[in-house]
This record gives C-alpha cells, sequence and structure tokens, in this order.
C-alpha cells in the first residue's frame, strides 16, 4: 500500500499544478493535438469549382478543344514503351519526333476504344521527372502515362478520363509501328537484399498471479459515477476496448474511464507503481484514480494492494 505520508507528500507538492481543466476534473488536460496545415490547391483554373485540386488538364468535358502534347507535358518524355501483340520500345529522336505529333488541338467526344486488338502507347519520363501528383500532398510524380489505342477507329482515350476520346493523326499509328527500336532499355540495379533474419522470440513474461484474496471490482452493468470534484467522470464496466483477460476477470476492473464530453482512459496492463503519482480526488469504495506527469495515462488503484496498480491510457478505441 502506498504510505500515507508519501501520498500527503505527493499531494502537496501537486496542489495548484494544473490548468482549469484539472481543477475542474482532477485530471491533468490532455493538449489539444496541432493541426495540420490546410493543404493548397496544385492548381486553381476556370473550371476549379468542377474538379478542385486537379490540374486544369484533368478536368477535360466532352466538348473541350484539348493540345495532348501540352496537357500532359509530352516534351519531357524520353522513351515510349508499345504493348500490342508483343512489347516493343522506343528511343532517342524518334521519341518526340512521333509524341509531337499530338502537339495539335482536338476536339474531345464521349465515347469508348475497342482494345481488340490491344494497343497501348506509354510514354516514359525519367526517375521523378514526369507528370506532377494529382493530389496535394501526394508524394513523387507519374513517369508513365498509359495512351488506349483503337486502331480500328483511329481514336484515343483521354487519359484519366475512360468516357472521352479524341482522334488521332492520320499517320501516328504506322510511325509507331515504323519506330520499334532492337534494343531495350538498361535496367535499373536492383538494391542487393539483405537475407531474412527471423525474429527472436519474445521473451516469456511473467504470468499474473491473481491472490485469492484479492479485490475484485464489483462494477455495476450501466455506467457508473465517481465521487470527486466533479460529477462528469464515470466509468463502464465492459466495452469493446478493455484491459487483457487475466486482469478484467481477475481484478474486475472497468474497461473505460472518462469524463462527460471529454476525455476517454481505457485500461490496457496490471503493473507496479510508478513513481511521483498525483492525486485527482475521485475515488469509489477502495478503488482510487490517480495520474502520473503523462496527461494520456491515469491509474487505478486499491487501497488494499501495495504491489499493483491498473494502467489506462487515453487512445481513440476502433
Amino acid at each position: 500500500m502506498l504510505a500515507m505520508a508519501a501520498i500527503a507528500l505527493l499531494v502537496a507538492a501537486c496542489a495548484g499544478s494544473g490548468s482549469d481543466s484539472s481543477e475542474t476534473f482532477g485530471f491533468l488536460p490532455i493538449p489539444t493535438p496541432t493541426l495540420a496545415p490546410t493543404a493548397t490547391p496544385i492548381t486553381k483554373h476556370d473550371r476549379y469549382d468542377i474538379c478542385p485540386n486537379l490540374p486544369r488538364e484533368r478536368c477535360i468535358l466532352a466538348g473541350d478543344t484539348v493540345n495532348v502534347y501540352e496537357a500532359y507535358s509530352l516534351a519531357g518524355a524520353s522513351g515510349i514503351n508499345v504493348i500490342h501483340d508483343r512489347v516493343d520500345w522506343i528511343f532517342g529522336n524518334d521519341v518526340q519526333r512521333i509524341l509531337s505529333m499530338l502537339d495539335v488541338s482536338v476536339e474531345v467526344r464521349p465515347g469508348t476504344v475497342s482494345q481488340q486488338p490491344f494497343f497501348t502507347v506509354i510514354p516514359n519520363w525519367g526517375p521523378s521527372e514526369g507528370l506532377p501528383p494529382s493530389r496535394p500532398l501526394s508524394e513523387g510524380t507519374q513517369d508513365a502515362l498509359t495512351l488506349f489505342i483503337d486502331v480500328s477507329a483511329n481514336v484515343m482515350r483521354i487519359p484519366f478520363r475512360g468516357e472521352l476520346i479524341a482522334p488521332l493523326p492520320e499517320a501516328f499509328i504506322a510511325e509507331i509501328r515504323s519506330s520499334f527500336s532492337d534494343a531495350t532499355p538498361t535496367q535499373t540495379p536492383r538494391p542487393t537484399l539483405v537475407p531474412y533474419t527471423p525474429r527472436p522470440p519474445d521473451p516469456t513474461r511473467t504470468p499474473l498471479v491473481v491472490p485469492d484474496d484479492a479485490p475484485f471490482f464489483d462494477h455495476p452493468d450501466d455506467r457508473l459515477s465517481w465521487d470527486g470534484p466533479s460529477d462528469k467522470v464515470y466509468s463502464i464496466g465492459r466495452a469493446h476496448c478493455e484491459a487483457p483477460e487475466e486482469i478484467r476477470e481477475g481484478y474486475g476492473i472497468p474497461a473505460l474511464i472518462a469524463i462527460e464530453d471529454g476525455d476517454g482512459y481505457w485500461a490496457i496492463a496490471a503493473l507496479p507503481p510508478p513513481p511521483a503519482l498525483r492525486w485527482t480526488g475521485y475515488q469509489y469504495d477502495d478503488w482510487e484514480i490517480w495520474q502520473g506527469e503523462e496527461p494520456r495515462t491515469i491509474y487505478l488503484l486499491n487501497t488494499r494492494l501495495d504491489n499493483i496498480v491498473f494502467e489506462y491510457i487515453s487512445y481513440g478505441c476502433i
């Protein structure tokens, strides 16, 4: 049991410390988390109300006139991968010679592309040189862009807009087919894999031994209001998040201790009493609520236990 003299010293040492919240409820106030900065849109344009936080080239509607080469920054592409009945590549000066054929304004219309026969043209950029992220706070660039082609209708699907198509220059597909390279791209070296080392087994935990005469928290089925500085502190016996079974069954402690319209603390462990406990003023029979230096942690004590306390942590129970 905590010595009465020590408790008196702790109460005296902690008196007057804390904010209005601690004076009202007896608990240290949990700091309010700093809000993340508001994301700045990538770009604003004349259709920002239709598709906010997306670049203008991705806010394309039927009837628009679009320059695919400019809209998708194809001037920076350094290779073309073509997937049809096999996989082919186009490199060097042929890349921009072919892609610049798309440097014209075309009208976008509703429609789909036939995938028979399958034919896709994939411009590639160097690492981290491709299209910017499509959403604020996204990481990395898109270094490949897939253009689905309907070879029979000579149209392409507008990237990111599967329901829209646009016509292709008459010689575009023929130029693609005549420019295939005999080479393939140099493979980026893969990092050397570290051999898997099995994790050592966790040390065997000392089992919790519950004495036959251990105090048992006879919690009511509904909410229990605690006596103390405020009538807003209560506990719930059983809940979705609760203490490990051996603690719950051995001592019957409540799953949740909470403040109405405030913080909730969930039982997680039984452990030896930590130093510098702070009296909150709440009790029920022989049970008392104390707190250490960490605002998110409280401890449930029993006056008949001198070697064990029950730890509760404030977190979101999902």
